[in-house]
C-alpha cells in the first residue's frame, strides 16, 4: 500500500462497465418482475418449470414494444441483483 501511495506502483485499472451503470433501467425491470411474481408468474425458469417466466415476459415485451433487446440472462441477473429489495419495491403502488 505504501508503494501505491508513493506512486511507485499503480493500482490496476477497472475494466468494463459498473454493475450499477443502468440502475434506473434495472430497478424498473425488477419492479415489473416483482409485479408478475405477485400475479403468480415465477420470476425465472428452470428445466421443470413453465417456459414463460417473468424474465421471459419482460424480455419479450421490451423487444416487441420498445425494440430494446436485452438477453434473458441479463434480465435474470438484474432480477437476482435487485430481488432482495422486495420489501421496498412491494410498497410501490
Amino acid at each position: 500500500q505504501q508503494a501505491v501511495e508513493s506512486n511507485q506502483l499503480r493500482r490496476p485499472k477497472k475494466h468494463g462497465n459498473s454493475a450499477y451503470r443502468n440502475w434506473g433501467r434495472d430497478l424498473h425491470i425488477s419492479w415489473v418482475i416483482l409485479r408478475l411474481e405477485q400475479a403468480g408468474i415465477t420470476p425465472t425458469r428452470n428445466q421443470a418449470s413453465d417456459p414463460n417466466s417473468g424474465c421471459d415476459i419482460v424480455e419479450s415485451a421490451l423487444a416487441n414494444a420498445l425494440n430494446i433487446h436485452i438477453a434473458y440472462e441479463t434480465i435474470r441477473t438484474v432480477w437476482k441483483r435487485y430481488s432482495n429489495l422486495k420489501s421496498p419495491l412491494s410498497e410501490i403502488n
